[in-house]
C-alpha cells in the first residue's frame, strides 16, 4: 500500500494566500450561475467547480489541524478581499481570519455554514492564526545560499514558503507553478545547510474570488495585481478580467 502523504504533515499547517482566497470564494461555497460579464476564466472555474468541489479537496487535507498564515499572506488576502470581493466573500474572509469581534470556533463554523452550500466540518480550526514569518527567529536557520535562492520569490509567497520551511511546518498552496520553480532552484544547491526538504502540499486546482462586475463602480480606477502574480495570478485580477495586465475600470 502506498504511504499516506498526510502522515508527514506537521501538526500546524501553514496556509498561503491562494488557499485563503479559495476558502472565501463564492465559487467554492455556492452554485455560481454564469453571467454575461464573466470572463473565460470565470466560466472555466464555474465548470471546474461543477465537476469537483474545491472544498471536497481542501477539508479532508486540512482536517482538524491548527491553521496559521503569515502576516504578509493575511495582509495580501484582505487587500484582495477589500478590492474585489462580493459581500458574502467578505463575510467568509472575516470569519477565517479576524479576531475582532471575538467569536468562538463553534460560532465561526455556524456562521460559515450559513454562507455555504457545503457542510463545514465541525473540526475546522478557525480562526486561522496570523504569525510573524520570523517567529522565534526561525529564519536564522537558513544559510546565505538558501536565503539567496529564496530572494527571487516575491511576497507574500516568500514569507509563506520561507516561514513554513524554517519553522518545520507543512505549507498548503494552490500555486503549483511557483512550487515547481522553487524546487528546481533548491535542487541546484549543493546542500540545504542541514535543513530537511521543505514540506509542501500543492493542490491541483484553485478558486479565485467571484468578485463584482466591471461596471459596478462609477469612478474609474486602475486595479493592479496584489502580491506575487509574476508567474501565476493569485490575487484575482486575471480571473475577474481574463488577462494578466493591470486593469482600468
Amino acid at each position: 500500500m502506498a504511504p499516506n502523504p498526510k502522515a508527514n504533515f506537521s501538526n500546524i499547517l501553514n496556509i498561503d494566500t491562494s488557499l485563503l482566497v479559495a476558502l472565501a470564494s463564492d465559487f467554492s461555497h455556492t452554485t455560481v450561475v454564469k453571467q454575461p460579464w464573466f470572463s473565460h476564466s470565470h466560466n472555466d472555474h464555474a465548470d471546474l467547480e461543477s465537476k469537483e468541489s474545491m472544498l471536497s479537496l481542501l477539508y479532508p487535507v486540512i482536517g482538524d489541524h491548527e491553521l496559521v498564515c503569515t502576516q504578509e499572506a493575511a495582509d495580501t488576502f484582505m487587500h484582495i478581499v477589500d478590492t474585489l470581493a462580493t459581500e458574502s466573500e467578505k463575510a467568509r474572509a472575516y470569519l477565517l481570519l479576524q479576531a475582532d469581534p471575538p467569536k468562538s470556533q463553534q460560532q465561526r463554523i455556524e456562521e460559515l455554514r450559513r454562507l455555504s452550500k457545503h457542510e463545514v466540518p465541525a473540526c475546522l480550526q478557525l480562526p486561522i492564526h496570523i504569525v510573524d514569518m520570523n517567529e522565534d527567529g526561525c529564519q536564522e536557520r537558513f544559510t546565505d545560499a538558501v536565503k539567496k535562492t529564496l530572494e527571487p520569490v516575491l511576497n507574500p509567497g516568500r514569507s509563506v514558503f520561507s516561514y513554513g520551511w524554517a519553522s518545520g511546518r507543512t505549507t498548503l498552496t494552490s500555486n503549483a507553478v511557483a512550487i515547481k520553480q522553487l524546487e528546481k532552484d533548491l535542487e541546484k544547491l549543493p546542500d540545504l545547510g542541514g535543513l530537511p526538504w521543505p514540506s509542501i502540499w500543492a493542490f491541483p486546482t484553485s478558486r479565485p474570488l467571484l468578485g463584482i462586475p466591471k461596471d459596478s463602480t462609477i469612478q474609474k480606477r486602475v486595479r493592479k495585481h496584489i502580491g506575487d502574480c509574476s508567474v501565476t495570478c493569485t490575487c484575482g485580477i486575471q480571473e475577474l478580467y481574463g488577462h494578466q495586465s493591470d486593469v482600468t475600470i
